[in-house]
């Protein structure tokens, strides 16, 4: 299997790979531009690709495929690159649970609206004789409208051997029991335990759940029969709270990720610099003449979306360097279109995403 593959076809598609996301066992994880060349139009997708297919992948992909949970990543289908099986999931513009608990403390009325939609996530996995198996901050989603979405779920169901994130494993499961919703119910209750105290996420560390047991919470009985939650109503207002959190760390994140990404001049530049520099010195010329280096546009949206800059016509995803400077900038999409004027400052970056057309 290709380290960093740049491209995968299938079937006429084309999986152009954006980045590498953290693998899980056995197999890799891309984020990926799915296009389609006979249509002007662009998906971005989560492919998980595996060493070789098994009977157990082929029944995880059977099921996955029928569910239509509004709490789980959906599966959008299955394809082969190099021989190796992949799964193409949904993607969604979101931050982890872990993410989100270490940036912000969660009011109750938050830490209720998340546990009450993760049970009825749990809920919908059991109308389809399916469990979670490995429910951890981790693998819990929120995305930009304060919904959760699961991801990493199902490998429990089909793979009889120990599956899960220790401390969110139940204790019978650590001792042989397959999981089910019993044990993702006492993985809920660990939840619950860092989102309303997450200065215990040094006890993430720990390797007995056992530790967690406790018969005043229910879903924490050591009885697997005896743990039980009541969901409460998802009121607007909490589910605009989260939205406003996920959003504002959302962007905390690209503009951390962009400040590695540092437009810098080539070498030869540098030193042409330094000579003008000395002869502005030399000759008396002021230094506040600075010169100026490009500025990089990044254009990326859920949506394809026609870009026109000036004469220059193209599809999202666009990732351009241009002269600092004023553009008019035109836009399209199956629906709407637009235009508007843009600064591209000198040696910085103009970030464009979704909500800016």
């Amino acid at each position: 299997m290709p380290e960093k593959p740049h491209v995968f076809v299938s079937k006429g598609m084309t999986y152009h790979i954006l980045s590498t996301l953290k693998p899980g066992p056995g197999n890799r994880v891309y984020k990926a531009l799915r296009k389609n060349p006979s249509f002007p139009m662009e998906q971005e997708v989560i492919l998980k690709v595996f060493p070789k297919r098994t009977n157990s992948l082929k029944d995880e992909f059977e099921s996955l495929r029928d569910i239509r949970s509004f709490y789980s990543i959906q599966l959008l289908g299955f394809e082969f690159f190099n021989g190796n099986p992949a799964f193409v999931l949904e993607s969604v513009q979101g931050v982890s649970l872990l993410q989100l608990i270490h940036h912000f403390t969660l009011s109750s009325p938050e830490v209720r609206c998340l546990l009450s939609q993760i049970y009825k996530g749990l809920k919908d996995l059991k109308t389809h004789q399916l469990c979670h198996g490995d429910l951890s901050l981790n693998n819990v989603l929120i995305n930009k409208e304060g919904r959760i979405k699961f991801i990493d779920f199902g490998r429990g169901n089909y793979n009889h051997s120990l599956q899960g994130t220790p401390p969110f494993i139940a204790p019978e499961v650590l001792h042989g029991g397959r999981p089910n919703f019993f044990s993702d119910l006492f993985s809920l209750g660990v939840l619950e335990r860092f989102l309303k105290n997450p200065h215990q996420l040094s006890r993430l560390k720990i390797k007995n759940s056992a530790d967690f047991l406790s018969e005043n919470q229910p879903l924490l009985s050591k009885d697997p029969k005896n743990r039980y939650f009541t969901p409460s109503p998802l009121l607007p207002e909490d589910l605009s709270s989260l939205s406003y959190k996920v959003k504002d760390l959302l962007s905390l994140l690209e503009e951390r990720n962009w400040s590695t990404r540092e437009i810098q001049p080539t070498k030869n530049r540098n030193f042409l610099i330094m000579g003008f520099l000395i002869l502005s010195f030399l000759t008396g010329v002021p230094s506040s003449s600075k010169p100026q280096t490009n500025g990089l546009l990044h254009i990326r949206t859920h949506q394809w979306i026609l870009i026109k800059i000036n004469k220059d016509t193209q599809y999202a995803p666009v990732e351009k360097s241009l002269p600092p400077g004023v553009y008019h900038l035109q836009w399209s999409t199956p629906t709407k279109s637009g235009e508007k004027t843009i600064h591209i400052p000198s040696g910085q970056v103009l970030f464009l995403t979704d909500r800016d057309f």
